[in-house]
């Protein structure tokens, strides 16, 4: 008696997109020589340089640390970073609405006078530190336009702002279109199965019919086949076995629907996926990824065959695993002859 066994294969495709996004932010110095002393390590670092949109700014400058200072003035103009010119002020700049969140170095400022285009900070006149200054704001909203766009940065002695400033510098900024960069990363499962695969390449499948030669009551028949899984689904896979028992006509060898040992001289058909010593056929799982046999079918040297149950899981995303299914038939001497088929096909399903 000879019997066959067809394997078919299923394999399921999901695509996402993910979107990440930065913006690029340009910062550049320069200065005034009409004062008598230049601020050094002068810059502006601003959270979102896109045109029109709010935005942190933060402003750092060093002085010398011989001067005191009661006022600083932060004043952002089209023409030019040097503060004995006039000043234009961007369309669109609105500072008016700015929050003062944070300041390091000389501290103790208090927001005074603010305009659209003008921020000025003040306090008791103290002799500078010498170290660098820093100083947030919150809620200024960027030019409209793009561009170009020059930041003048002015100290006082006292409150008197009208005068020619004792420390002052400048620096140019841009407002620019922000870039986007998107990725794909697609959810996929790969799943294959053949009578063999070689390593862990699904290019690598031979083989969808398993041939027991012919049965006896005296020994159990053995074949195996191999199917392989990888996923980047999050809850990972699961497989399951479909199809029915060995059947000629209306002559059938019993399904395991309970896990049992091989009875030779028993009807039986069943399958695990382990390496087994009674018969001595099978593999364990195989492969770099974390996937298992359940408890149903991981059991050595028992088996079990129910349509539609779930042979092996992994619960997380899983690299490739190889998994051999072994297959055991037995008959007892009354077994009707005939040429018994059974079509045996496994279901993967990622858990996206």
């Amino acid at each position: 008696m000879a019997q066959t066994t067809h394997i078919e294969k299923v394999q399921l495709y999901k695509i996402s997109i993910v979107l990440v996004t930065f913006v690029l932010v340009i910062v550049a110095m320069a200065w005034s020589s009409a004062v008598s002393s230049q601020l050094q390590s002068r810059s502006l670092k601003i959270s979102d340089s896109r045109a029109s949109q709010l935005a942190r700014y933060q402003f750092s400058f060093e002085t010398l640390g011989l001067d005191p200072i009661q006022t600083v003035v932060f004043q952002i103009c089209v023409d030019d970073p040097f503060p004995e010119y006039p000043c234009t002020a961007p369309v669109g700049l609105d500072m008016a609405n700015a929050d003062f969140v944070g300041q390091t170095g000389d501290i103790g400022y208090t927001m005074g006078n603010v305009t659209a285009n003008t921020i000025t900070l003040s306090r008791a006149a103290q002799t500078s530190s010498g170290n660098i200054s820093t100083y947030s704001f919150d809620g200024i909203k960027n030019p409209s336009e793009l561009g170009t766009y020059y930041v003048r940065i002015m100290t006082y002695p006292d409150s008197d702002t009208n005068n020619e400033p004792n420390n002052a510098g400048g620096l140019a900024f841009a407002i620019n279109y922000g870039v986007d960069v998107t990725a794909i990363v697609p959810p996929y499962i790969t799943f294959c199965v053949g009578v063999t695969i070689e390593g862990n390449n699904c290019q690598n499948v031979t083989g969808n019919y398993v041939n027991f030669g012919e049965l006896s009551s005296r020994q159990a028949a053995t074949g195996r086949t191999q199917m392989l899984a990888a996923t980047n689904a999050r809850d990972g896979y699961t497989i399951r076995v479909a199809g029915t028992t060995m059947t000629s006509g209306n002559n059938v060898i019993n399904e395991m629907t309970n896990q049992d040992v091989s009875r030779p001289g028993v009807s039986q058909f069943g399958l695990n996926l382990r390496a087994n010593s009674s018969p001595q056929h099978g593999t364990d799982v195989q492969g770099p990824g974390n996937g298992v046999a359940v408890t149903n079918y991981g059991q050595v040297n028992f088996y079990r065959f129910n349509n539609g149950e779930v042979v092996a899981v992994s619960n997380a995303p899983d690299d490739a695993r190889k998994y051999t299914a072994a297959y055991v038939i037995n008959v007892p001497s009354s077994q009707a002859p005939g040429i018994y088929v059974s079509t045996i096909t496994y279901i993967a399903l990622g858990s996206f």
